[in-house]
């Protein structure tokens, strides 16, 4: 079977996140871990920098996002995207991807979607101190779309070239380190 191409935006919807107010010291620190682009280290969300309460939560514009969900910036770091390892909230700069049909999109297929579309999303950035891409023009990029065995397929291998990617990366540092202490 060919692959087709599709509009993103006739795939997925997005949903945006906030930040609670900073003058409020009961919002922050609680055990709600609260992503932001300096947390986009590797294709895994799984730690942040901050956390916010409950309260804070829902006194904000963020939501919790569930496990297993894609985020993107669209204001800086563009061209950057992970998958979150638990729940989570965002901040305004970033936008939980959300497949309409899982029986259409593959998740991780669509995260290597949006890592291997990198350059794309940069150029399609705009702004003069801060790039940044609206939904409208995320919502028109084309994606291909295979069979979804087949994106299950190339989704596994891109994540086992992933893993040996960052553990040659574990291994150049232990050993760079390693020649520093001697």
């Amino acid at each position: 079977m060919k692959t087709r191409f599709k509009l993103l935006g006739d795939l997925v919807r997005f949903e945006g996140g906030g930040t609670p107010s900073r003058q409020n010291e009961s919002y922050w620190d609680g055990d709600l871990p609260w992503a932001s682009v300096k947390d986009f280290k590797s294709t895994s969300l799984d730690k942040t920098q901050e956390s916010i309460t409950r309260l804070g939560l829902s006194r904000s514009s963020s939501r919790l996002i569930p496990p297993n969900t894609v985020v993107i910036p669209t204001r800086m770091a563009l061209g950057k995207a992970a998958i979150t390892c638990t729940h989570l909230a965002i901040n305004q700069d970033l936008k939980a991807v959300y497949p309409l049909d899982s029986d259409e999109l593959d998740t991780r297929f669509l995260l290597w979607f949006f890592i291997c579309s990198a350059n794309k999303i940069e150029k399609l950035g705009s702004g003069a101190t801060v790039k940044g891409i609206t939904l409208e023009k995320l919502n028109r990029l084309e994606i291909p779309l295979p069979p979804l065995p087949e994106q299950k397929r190339i989704a596994a291998i891109l994540d086992k070239a992933d893993a040996i990617r960052r553990k040659r990366k574990e291994a150049i540092d232990l050993s760079d380190e390693f020649l520093r202490s001697v």
